[in-house]
């Protein structure tokens, strides 16, 4: 059976530092202020008299079946047999196709490397090394899961099981890889 990686946000536990996007920028070499995930923040909501906030990740969805790859020309991304959508840099032109064909986000120019590109979970460098992706690693509430799906032993995968998660299709059946544990803030908010 084939690996099938997937990331959980659990916007439960985060906290909105931002160490994410830190170490993010930091791995994978990026221009300042550049990250291929971020924390959108919304709120304040008024809860039983406090005030709340729901952080919400946004980066590539790594989508089942990607539109990024359907607009580029130059055949610049691409797909392996695991499911993750990376770019190469050196065939890719900057013509922003795949900007403009991704439905959430995901795609962004790299300053740094002049072509697109996005979250591949980190898979080129520190997934390759036996290491979990940088934004994982020095999450201090623990808000973020990667593994493999398919394998029955992994947290990914029991999480999925266990806890009740979404992500965001889009009208394409797009099956996105990045899940999500709802915000209790979600369900309970009145903005202020």
């Amino acid at each position: 059976m084939n690996e099938k990686y997937v990331l959980i946000h659990d916007e439960n536990r985060c906290i909105g530092c931002h160490a994410c996007t830190a170490a993010c920028n930091t791995s994978n070499d990026l221009a300042d202020h550049q990250n291929r995930a971020t924390i959108d923040v919304k709120g304040p909501y008024l809860i039983d008299g406090e005030l709340h906030y729901r952080y919400l990740r946004v980066s590539c969805e790594q989508c089942d079946r990607p539109a990024c790859i359907k607009a580029c020309p130059y055949g610049a991304i691409s797909q392996t047999v695991d499911g993750v959508v990376s770019f190469n840099h050196d065939r890719c032109k900057g013509c922003l196709m795949c900007v403009a064909a991704c439905p959430t986000g995901g795609c962004f120019y790299n300053k740094h490397a002049k072509s697109t590109d996005n979250c591949d979970f980190c898979m080129k460098s520190r997934v390759a090394e036996g290491l979990q992706p940088a934004c994982v690693t020095v999450c201090p509430a623990d808000a973020l899961i990667f593994g493999n799906a398919n394998d029955p032993n992994s947290e990914v995968h029991k999480c999925l099981s266990t806890v009740l998660t979404y992500n965001r299709p889009v009208g394409y059946n797009n099956k996105p890889k990045l899940y999500r544990v709802a915000s209790q803030v979600a369900s309970e908010r009145r903005l202020v």
